[in-house]
This record gives C-alpha cells, sequence and structure tokens, in this order.
C-alpha cells in the first residue's frame, strides 16, 4: 500500500462505509473507518477524538490500536501492538489505516 491514497480512493470508502451504516455493521469498526476518511482529509475535531477517547478503552485491541493512531498517540499504540503475535502484527500493517503511523515500521 502507498502511503497516500488517492482522493478518488477516499471518496469511494466514505460512500462505502455510508452504506454499510445502513446496514448495522459493527459500530466501532465504522467510527473508525469514517473517522480515518476524516483524517486523511483534515484534522480531527474534539467530538471526534472524544469518541476515539472511548474506543481506547475497547476490550478489542485491534481498535484499540486504530484509535491510538487517530489520536496521534503513538506511545500508545507500541504498547498495545507489543500484545500481539507476529501474524497479528503483520495483518495489522496490511491494514490502510497503518499508512497514518508517522513511520510504518514493523516494531517487533
Amino acid at each position: 500500500l502507498t502511503s497516500k491514497l488517492k482522493k478518488t480512493d477516499v471518496e469511494l470508502a466514505e460512500k462505502l462505509i455510508d452504506i454499510l451504516g445502513k446496514y448495522s455493521m459493527n459500530s466501532t469498526i465504522l467510527t473508525i473507518n469514517r473517522f480515518q476518511i476524516i483524517a486523511r482529509k483534515r484534522e480531527l475535531e474534539l467530538e471526534e477524538r472524544k469518541t476515539l477517547a472511548q474506543i481506547k478503552y475497547s476490550e478489542n485491541i485491534f481498535a484499540r490500536c486504530c484509535a491510538c493512531i487517530l489520536l496521534k498517540q503513538f506511545d500508545e499504540f507500541d504498547i498495545h501492538m507489543q500484545q500481539l503475535s507476529a501474524t497479528e502484527k503483520e495483518e495489522f500493517y496490511s491494514w490502510p489505516i497503518a499508512s497514518l503511523l508517522p513511520n510504518v515500521e514493523k516494531n517487533e
């Protein structure tokens, strides 16, 4: 994956999230994906960051990692990543959200 998605890719992702939202996909995943799209366009607003702060305490470690990236809390992200297996780390780094990391380096 390239470090920057094309504008058309981001717009397509935004439309897809809107469609998935209508069919009751997991709300945490939808929120993370929606905010990831927004973060590629502009800085997140206070209310958006508050929502992500709640997700940081999710039982789902992948959701916690994503929230930390979007909140630019990279030290905390690294702490969560250390809890993942090598396979889980590899999967996570294959996701588009990983391109929002300042240096997409696979810390083992």
